[in-house]
């Protein structure tokens, strides 16, 4: 059966209405934007002089702080002062490209463009590809099946998507309900696309290599946003979807985030030729209208990106797994319900399921030196509030003990 968006027609408009009570009690609560005056490790001093340990910042290896992507930096302000304000259609640096080649190897060999942020890579990317002229994914009458989870960055572009073909929301952790979508596309003779998340922000894996194996049988094609995958999951880091996507990269797009696990800033896109690429340099706005990501911190992916391709980074992924699993064994038997615990993403949380509850928890942890994201909706799905826990290989085990003590005291005293 094919399942179609429920949603009003101004779906925006709805979940702004919907939740805007609840971000005026987050905000009421103090946690809302924190003001940092700065850091030391993963203690923040905030602008009233109060010291906490953060766990809401999804720089999962550590790498944001390690002195050669500090110097990498610092370096490039020294050649290239602050900023070259020009599109990369009449100025592109020699920093830029090579990092782009060193992105290609971690990314199993796909061609590879940078972008300011992986949500500009979307804005550019994704209407290229639904159109059809990208020469690897041509579309005949495309339909786009959208995980209902898919992080808002794409979901604002449902507009957009729609002025291609038709889009249906669908839990992609639903495989029949993937499955039956895919065949009823093909069989009207339209070109099947799947587009979602490959580790999402709050915590869902999508069965990557099962979907991939649906749209062989259908040809059909893949664009999937890995941001929390990438860098800390697969060999150099390629991430949850590369890991799969490397043995059929035919059938889809890639784009990742160096905000997170990479430890510096921007985006990227990965897609299977050159030919691709070269359509996308040139007709993609947020590209060909836009200068380059900060060239101090395209120097500074670029150490980021030397690192992922040596020995090191399993030695610092191993680690952070170290650092999850005692989160994981301390959080055992906590009373609420634990996301992806004992799994292989990185994402960590706990539901509190109500919106003031989850505020109240995540309040009552943050008196105690400790911050957490309290995801509301639409961040996360109604009656689904989430305090979600972002551990790092920088976190020492004292922190995530500590922690995690402090959880175990306000559960007691909030179940």
């Amino acid at each position: 059966m094919t399942i179609s968006n429920t949603e009003p027609e101004n779906w925006l408009a709805q979940r702004v209405a919907a939740s805007r009570d609840s971000f005026r009690q987050l905000e009421n609560a103090g946690l809302g934007a924190k003001i940092a005056q700065s850091r030391d490790g993963k203690t923040i001093t905030l602008s009233d002089g109060q010291k906490i340990v953060e766990f809401a910042s999804c720089c999962y290896l550590g790498f944001e702080t390690d002195q050669r992507l500090v110097e990498a930096a610092k370096r490039s302000l020294d050649c290239w002062s602050t900023q070259l304000a020009c599109a990369r259609t009449r100025i592109v640096t020699h920093e830029v490209l090579e990092l782009e080649g060193l992105l290609s190897q971690i990314l199993g060999g796909m061609s590879v463009t940078v972008f300011q942020s992986a949500s500009l890579a979307h804005i550019g990317v994704l209407p290229l590809f639904a159109s059809g002229v990208l020469p690897s994914f041509p579309m005949r009458s495309p339909r786009f099946i959208l995980d209902r989870k898919a992080h808002a960055s794409i979901q604002v572009l449902r507009a957009v998507l729609e002025s291609f073909g038709a889009v249906m929301m669908v839990d992609i952790g639903d495989l029949e309900a993937v499955k039956s979508n895919l065949q009823s596309i093909r069989r009207a003779g339209d070109t099947p696309v799947v587009i979602c998340d490959g580790i999402g922000s709050m915590g869902h894996i999508a069965p990557i290599e099962q979907i991939l194996l649906m749209l062989e049988e259908v040809d059909g094609f893949l664009y999937c946003d890995d941001a929390h995958g990438f860098s800390v999951i697969g060999e150099h880091g390629q991430g949850h979807a590369m890991t799969h996507l490397r043995r059929c990269p035919h059938r889809g797009i890639v784009v990742v985030s160096l905000n997170k696990s990479f430890g510096t800033n921007g985006g990227a896109v990965a897609v299977p030729t050159e030919g691709d690429l070269d359509l996308i340099r040139r007709y993609a706005t947020s590209y060909a209208f836009s200068g380059s990501p900060a060239l101090a911190l395209v120097s500074a992916s670029t150490e980021s990106a030397r690192i992922h391709l040596s020995e090191e980074l399993g030695e610092r992924q191993r680690l952070f797994r170290d650092n999850l699993a005692v989160l994981d064994l301390e959080l055992d038997g906590i009373g609420y319900p634990l996301i992806n615990q004992h799994s292989a993403s990185p994402v960590r949380g706990i539901v509190l399921a109500e919106e003031d509850a989850c505020i109240k928890f995540c309040s009552s942890i943050l008196r105690q030196g400790f911050l957490l994201t309290t995801a509301l909706y639409p961040t996360v799905e109604r009656n689904a509030a989430t305090a979600r826990i972002a551990v790092s290989a920088s976190h020492s085990r004292d922190e995530i003990v500590g922690l995690c003590r402090t959880i175990r005291d306000v559960a007691s005293r909030s179940i």
